[in-house]
């Protein structure tokens, strides 16, 4: 009889101690993305350098979790501009489908012609993966940097050199 107890004793501590290192490893090694990118698309209005950008985005969430977005554009010569990181916590409930825009400044000095914007999600659900975050790529999204218009009544640029040039009055 008592044995028979130890033993039980024994397995309970096993199958708990089973449980234990399956909740943690399922905690760890969970590295599904949480958000699957359905849609990425340009809006259809003139992109011109130092102007502003806006992304039409659709996505399905299963989970919610901290996202740092490391993105840049390609401009017309092939030239990478890195832009400012995006971080987001939390987000929206999980399991739904979620559409948005997000508005980027695209670089004054970017050349015109075709170019692409570049994404990667990097999402932290638990500690584990703010050190070794889950990477997902987004959709590449492909628009024309147009030249800069041509602004009316503006000072040549030989002339705001050379007044740059003289220093102050």
């Amino acid at each position: 009889m008592i044995l028979l107890r130890a033993a039980i004793r024994q397995a309970f501590i096993g199958l708990v101690s089973l449980a234990s290192v399956v909740t943690v490893f399922s905690y760890f090694g969970n590295y599904d993305p949480p958000v699957s990118f359905m849609r990425a698309e340009a809006s259809k209005s003139p992109i011109y350098a130092g102007g502003v950008m806006t992304i039409n985005w659709e996505v399905e969430r299963s989970r919610r979790c901290y996202t740092t977005f490391d993105h840049h554009i390609v401009d017309g010569r092939g030239k990478r501009w890195t832009l400012t990181d995006v971080v987001r916590e939390g987000g929206l409930p999980v399991s739904s489908r979620d559409v948005f825009s997000t508005e980027l400044g695209i670089p004054v000095k970017a050349a015109p012609g075709p170019a692409k914007y570049i994404s990667t999600a990097l999402y932290s659900c638990n500690l584990w993966q703010r050190i070794k975050p889950i990477v997902v790529p987004a959709p590449e999204v492909d628009f024309v940097i147009q030249p800069a218009p041509a602004v009316h009544g503006a000072f040549p640029a030989r002339l705001l050199r050379h007044l740059a040039s003289t220093g102050p009055l």
